[in-house]
């Protein structure tokens, strides 16, 4: 029997927070916001390098909650790493090393809940010889 949303499958007790914004990263948190997950998405203040994604890209951000933070900053950090703490699964989708650099990778989120779900969905893996490349521009 194929799984859907319809057919009964919850998962309204699970958090993710998602600070990916597009790519399989995005498509995967739209998916269990579908499935009933609280989707909170962290993207960058409007000018800070935020891509204006259409309205109906990704499924119009159904399901999805929405907040500009500045991963850049002290402040930004911090609400970020209190979201990640109350929260089940954590989604990005940067180049291998950026979410560290920026200090809520795997190890600061792992301090902040150690019972998180970490998912890194970049492009070409987290090692090899594509590992840097971008893999959405």
């Amino acid at each position: 029997m194929k799984r859907t949303a319809s057919s009964g499958e919850s998962l309204g007790s699970i958090t993710v927070v998602d600070l990916g914004t597009v790519g399989p990263g995005a498509r995967a948190s739209r998916v269990l916001g579908d499935f009933g997950a609280r989707v909170i998405r962290v993207e960058p203040p409007r000018g800070a390098g935020s891509v204006a994604l259409p309205f109906y890209a990704y499924g119009a951000m159904r399901n999805i909650e929405r907040c500009r933070i500045d991963l850049k900053n002290d402040d930004g950090r911090s609400v970020t790493l209190d979201l990640i703490a109350d929260a089940d699964v954590v989604i990005e989708g940067f180049r291998p090393g950026v979410a560290d650099r920026l200090g809520v990778g795997y190890e600061a989120s792992v301090q902040v809940n150690p019972k998180i779900v970490y998912c890194a969905a970049t492009g070409y893996g987290q090692t090899g010889p594509y590992a840097s490349w971008a893999a959405t521009t």
